[in-house]
């Protein structure tokens, strides 16, 4: 991995301490995992992963999944543009708004 990639990796999980209610859970040079929800909590958890490309180069995969059949907020589209904007740019979308529970669409 070179440079760029390890900077993209530390703003992966600068992101996920900022912005995630539950803490990680896994950490180590490929996976980022926090904490699972409890049971229909409206909170998100999320998985990083960072994997071999068909290039050669490693890239960075994001999931996530609310803890609430009816859904978390914002909505699942606005937190991964976000993390990528992050990862990609280091700007933070999301702001001062800190913590993805109290951030309101």
């Amino acid at each position: 991995c070179d440079s760029a990639c390890e900077t993209e990796w530390g703003r992966a999980r600068a992101w996920l301490v900022r912005h995630s209610l539950l803490s990680l859970r896994i950490e180590d040079d490929s996976l980022l995992q926090t904490a699972t929800p409890k049971h229909k909590y409206p909170i998100y958890s999320f998985s990083v992963s960072r994997q071999p490309a068909s290039d050669g180069r490693l890239a960075i995969q994001f999931a996530l999944e609310c803890g609430n059949r009816l859904g978390c907020r914002p909505a699942p589209e606005k937190v991964r543009q976000a993390f990528l904007t992050f990862v990609r740019t280091g700007t933070d979308d999301l702001g001062r708004q800190g913590r993805l529970a109290a951030i309101r669409d």
